[in-house]
Parts: structure tokens; sequence; C-alpha cells
């Protein structure tokens, strides 16, 4: 298993656990499948928090690879709002799916076969080179971010048949969501204000739907906290909203500071986690 240890901590001091579960390999078939969705704010104040991420991807993804036994991918990237807002400069708005809040942003980055995420069909240096142009998301964004939002639209609706996140999401894979965002309830943001784009239990509840179980799916989110003002522009603020919703999943749920200087550290540490959630997972009968 990787880092992750049962009462270890993430880089910022907050604490995470396992649960105490003892599930041993060889005693179920595990997880042959994982869907990552990353969920990357795209507002204004994002840019160094992205190339956080598009620094951290490659040794992240290489250490998944080398140590947790599912390996076949899918990866999807959603940014944090849906190109229906005002104001200047203007956002920079795509065609089609790209400007639909939930689904997988591929603009011109070549990904493959007319969908909207990426296959570990891909060979490596491909798959992470792409996600370099996928997740690059930009900071146009509205500042009403709804990342949670975002979420519930790309493994619900969009998921379905004709639409645009088609077979992303696979009933006999583990699910593991990524949210990258410093938005906080002292802005005007939609998915901080409680009842606006939804409450922590609705997102949590939409996220059971689509997985059946806590268990067969991993959130980690990178959010402002209090612990870490560093780079909060207006504060002391926290994203309490996201941090309730990340905490009703329990030791299936990692938080740490979106300041941190580095993700690297924050990604290898939740390897552990996501490599007992496939060794555990069971897939669905039939």
């Amino acid at each position: 298993m990787g880092s992750s240890e049962p009462g270890s901590t993430s880089s910022d001091g907050i604490s995470f656990d396992l649960g105490g579960k003892t599930d041993l390999p060889g005693t179920h078939e595990g997880c042959r499948k994982i869907d990552f969705l990353f969920v990357v704010d795209n507002s204004g104040s994002m840019q160094s928090h992205q190339m956080n991420l598009l620094n951290s991807f490659g040794p992240f993804i290489d250490t998944i690879a080398s140590t947790v036994a599912g390996n076949d991918y899918h990866i999807m990237v959603v940014d944090s709002d849906a190109c229906q807002h005002s104001g200047w400069p203007p956002p920079t708005c795509f065609p089609g799916c790209d400007s639909v809040l939930g689904a997988g942003q591929v603009r011109d980055c070549s990904v493959p076969n007319g969908i909207r995420y990426l296959t570990s069909e891909l060979d490596f240096p491909t798959l992470k080179s792409t996600f370099q142009c996928i997740a690059n998301v930009g900071t146009l964004g509205s500042g009403a971010e709804m990342p949670m939002t975002a979420i519930v639209e790309a493994i619900g609706p969009l998921n379905s048949p004709g639409q645009c996140n088609e077979g992303f999401l696979r009933d006999d894979a583990i699910l593991v969501i990524t949210v990258i965002s410093d938005d906080h309830s002292g802005w005007t943001a939609e998915d901080n204000q409680t009842g606006f784009g939804g409450t922590p239990q609705s997102w949590y509840d939409a996220v059971i739907a689509a997985k059946r179980s806590p268990e067969n799916v991993v959130v980690l989110g990178l959010y402002a906290l209090l612990s870490d003002q560093s780079c909060i522009m207006l504060g002391p603020e926290e994203a309490d909203q996201f941090i309730e919703f990340t905490s009703k999943f329990g030791s299936q749920g990692i938080i740490g500071s979106v300041c941190a200087p580095d993700y690297n550290v924050f990604f290898q540490e939740a390897i552990g986690l996501i490599d007992h959630t496939c060794e555990a997972f069971v897939p669905p009968e039939g």
C-alpha cells in the first residue's frame, strides 16, 4: 500500500484514517478500473494552483500505475463555470460541451476518439502531456464558482447516453474525485453560499446515487483553510461548504490546503487511500 496509513496526516496537518478496515488482498476481486474526475476552479485567482496540479499529475499517475492494482483509467477534467456570466474581460467560451458546466474539457487538446476524457489506452507520455492541455482550464471563468454542482452534473445527467460525458463513469470502477479551488464563503460564490448551488448533503447524495456506496469513492479536496491563509486575498476565510461535503465521506475523504506551494506531497499521501479503496472494491454483479 502507498504512504497513507491509518492515523497519518495530510501535508497541511489535517488528519485522516482508513477507518480500521481489514480487507486483505485476495479475499475479493478488487478494482480493475479507476475513474478520475478533476474539478478545477477556473476563476481569476487560480493560475498558480493550476500550475501546481499540472506539475504534480505526472508523479501522481506514475505512482498510481506502480502501486494500485486497477490499471484501466478514465481521466476527465471539468471547470467551475458554465461560461454564462458577464464582465470584462469576457470569458473564453468554446462551442458545444466545452461551455457546459460539468462537461469534460477538451477544447483543442487532441483527445482521441471524440470523447471528453482520457483513457489508459494512451501511452503514458501522451496521457500525461494531454492532461497538461485539458487541465489548463485558464483563469477567465466566473468568480461565482460552482465546482460541486459541476461534480453533480458530470457524473449525473451529463454521463447519460448521448450527453457530453457519455461513458466516463463506469459501474465497475472506483471513482476518485479531486477538487482544487480557492473559493470560500466570503466571496459571492454560488456553491459556497448555502442552498445556492445545492448543499453539502445534496452533493454527497448525488455522488452516492451514482456510486452506490461511499466506500466506492475517494474525494480529495484542496481548499481554502483557516490553517493556511497564505493565498487568500480576503480573510480569514474557509471553504466551509466544500469541507463539509468532503467530510461526509469520512475516511474516504482527504482535505488539504489549496495554498500549499507544492501538491506532490498531498497527492502521494492520497495513493494509500486509493490503493485501499481499490483492494476493497466489490464490483456489482452482472
